[in-house]
């Protein structure tokens, strides 16, 4: 699973993204042009890592990013 989302607003022009791959993920996010900024999670199981992946996707489409 892979999303990328942007946000453009006046002055603001950002990105965040999510890969999940396996028991981890990878969320990177920043000014839109930039490398950004990444962390990475790791999980137990594939099945709790792809619950709070979708968990924080949802987050963000509700805050419109």
């Amino acid at each position: 699973m892979k999303h990328h989302l942007t946000f453009k607003e006046r002055n603001s022009n950002k990105f965040w993204q999510i890969e999940v791959s396996g028991n981890f993920f990878t969320v990177a996010y920043g000014k839109t042009g930039s490398s950004g900024q990444t962390q990475t999670k790791n999980f137990d199981d594939k099945e709790t890592c792809l619950r709070e992946a979708k968990k924080l996707l949802s987050e963000k489409l509700k805050k419109g990013i």
